[in-house]
C-alpha cells in the first residue's frame, strides 16, 4: 500500500521515508 505523504513534510518524509517502509511492511 503507498502512502500518501504531504509536500510540507517531503523534506523530512525523505529521510524517514526509509525507516517508514522498513518499519511498515
Amino acid at each position: 500500500m503507498k502512502r500518501t505523504y504531504q509536500p510540507k513534510n517531503v523534506k523530512r518524509i525523505r529521510k524517514f521515508g526509509f525507516m517508514a517502509r522498513n518499519a511498515t511492511p
